[in-house]
């Protein structure tokens, strides 16, 4: 039941090191006097006993790394002993109730803060996290010196694209053009289409496989401040072209979005009108086919070949009530402004969440926002009309993915707040039967808001 204590106990240390290194390391222990007993101890200890606390301090180069505590122990000359007699939990609480060991003593010792937090084992974590992220910043310096002449916001760009397009796991051949485009399109420079492609091309040869947290922190930190908003746009775009994403993909996505620091349900928003028919970005990116589980199609609408029978399907019906005050509009895009002026009454009077939830999709539908007059007169217009409207009406002659789209506005204006109210998403849940939808995909729908 004793052990060699003090500097006996250095003998036992783990200090047979690796003959290349010769640098000694392991631990030795130590004992903390916590109190002197009365003599009544020395009937039990045979010598003049004093309470110890013992502590093992591991160590580097005898430099301590980190303590931890042995428990309390019974040993003599203050604990500067060569041998020391250990007490177990009952065994303590059998002496404190003789009145041996003081009462007010916890059951278990604990460290002292120096020994929670030693000054030295702080300072090789800190030089250690230095390290990582100065490694980060060396690999992402090499990744993009060969991505040309381009800007730098736009080499960061396509960085960021190119990791986010492999942990989504879209086929190289696909995320090459796919991330050129998108780097094309928001890149805030005037860039050749021809060098963005060399450089989506070996952005992505370059990407990590696995990205470590603090990679992921460096792709974001590298797009400037100002262009950030811009970047989230184009991740959530690309994440906006794919179906199913592999469960591995979500993290990353999370922690990226996270480190932008940039307004992630705006951005998602976006995205959507950009693949939408009439968005800036309509038949130059598609959804990668092998991603996309939909049997009702893809994101996009699917390409055409020759004109068929609903290439020339009537266009959707506006009410009546609506059609006046909306008739300066572009046809293809009455019905979705009447949709979303209805989705957005439905939270009550419509604040200014709902109202910029539709300048963000005119934004892109229209390429500039509506006159706050105007949409005010719309709304206006929408509350008179009757309720429920007619959905089959709304939406006759749309394909599947269309009328799908047509569901995502209303459910984004809905939850605008935040929240959907029961009146507006009994509103959003009629449309989606109307457009098609199951319980299942509509769920789909509204989990995949709140990832964004």
């Amino acid at each position: 039941m004793k052990r060699v204590f003090a500097a006996a106990a250095i003998a036992t240390l783990f200090a047979a090191t690796p003959a290349s290194a010769g640098i000694p390391y392991g631990y030795y222990e130590f004992g903390e006097m916590v109190s002197e007993l009365p003599a009544e101890a020395a009937d039990l200890f045979g010598q003049q006993a004093t309470l110890c606390h013992l502590v093992r301090k591991y160590h580097i180069a005898y430099i301590p790394l980190f303590f931890r505590s042995e428990g309390y122990v019974i040993a003599a000359n203050h604990c500067a002993a060569a041998s020391y007699v250990p007490l177990t939990a009952d065994r303590f609480a059998a002496l404190q109730a003789m009145g041996i060991v003081p009462k007010s003593l916890p059951a278990v010792p604990s460290l002292s803060l120096g020994q929670r937090s030693p000054p030295v084992a702080i300072g090789l974590l800190v030089a250690a996290f230095v390290m990582v992220v100065a490694s980060a910043k060396r690999r992402q310096r090499r990744r993009v010196a060969d991505l040309g002449d381009l800007p730098d916001a736009t080499k960061a760009l396509l960085d960021m694209l190119a990791h986010a397009a492999t942990a989504c796991g879209v086929p190289r051949t696909e995320a090459a053009p796919l991330i050129a485009v998108l780097a094309t399109h928001f890149s805030t420079t005037p860039v050749q289409a021809q060098e963005v492609q060399r450089g989506a091309d070996i952005a992505l040869a370059r990407s990590l496989p696995k990205p470590r947290p603090v990679d992921i922190s460096m792709l974001a930190r590298a797009v400037p401040t100002a262009h950030r908003q811009a970047a989230m746009e184009a991740l959530m775009t690309l994440v906006e072209t794919q179906g199913a994403l592999p469960p591995s993909a979500l993290p990353f996505l999370r922690h990226l979005s996270a480190q932008l620091k940039a307004d992630a349900g705006l951005a998602k928003r976006r995205a959507y009108a950009n693949v939408s028919p009439g968005g800036p970005l309509h038949g130059l990116i598609r959804p990668a086919k092998d991603h996309d589980p939909r049997p009702t199609g893809s994101h996009d609408e699917p390409p055409r070949a020759a004109p068929t029978a609903t290439a020339s399907a009537p266009e959707p019906t506006v009410s009546a009530g609506f059609h006046t005050v909306a008739e300066p509009l572009p046809p293809g895009t009455r019905v979705a402004f009447e949709i979303m002026c209805r989705a957005a009454l439905k939270n009550g009077l419509p604040g200014p969440s709902e109202v910029e939830a539709i300048q963000a999709m005119s934004q892109l539908l229209l390429r500039m926002p509506l006159d706050p007059t105007f949409l005010a007169r719309m709304i206006a217009a929408a509350a008179n009309l009757p309720d429920p409207p007619d959905f089959a009406l709304l939406l006759a002659g749309l394909s599947a993915p269309e009328k799908e789209k047509h569901v995502r506005m209303a459910l984004l204006v809905a939850s605008s707040r935040g929240n959907t109210s029961p009146a507006a998403a009994a509103f959003v849940a009629q449309l989606a039967r109307a457009a098609g939808l199951d319980d299942a995909r509509l769920r789909a729908l509204y989990a995949e808001l709140e990832e964004a």
